[in-house]
């Protein structure tokens, strides 16, 4: 199973992507930022879904792009959306 696959079967658990998308993570910058790169699962979720709260308990934090995009890895936790 790949990762589109196992986020479409996610979405049937917690609902669907927000309907009006998500602010687009500047994955380039975060090996020079921070080293190396975040898995392949971890950046497909947030392609899909941003930052999110499941049910108040589960909270994934996505990288923002303000205040510029050479800023995404290395600011605060961002606002997320409830599910």
């Amino acid at each position: 199973m790949d990762i589109e696959e196992m986020l479409d079967r996610l979405g049937t658990v917690i609902g669907p992507p927000p309907a009006g998308g998500v602010v687009p993570v500047p994955w380039e910058l975060g090996p020079e930022v921070m080293g190396f790169q975040l898995p392949a699962d971890y950046r497909a979720f947030v392609d899909r879904y941003g930052s999110v709260s499941i049910r108040g308990e589960l909270h994934i934090y996505a990288p923002s792009e303000a205040p510029g995009p050479e800023r995404a890895f290395d600011r605060g936790i961002p606002p997320t959306i409830r599910l």
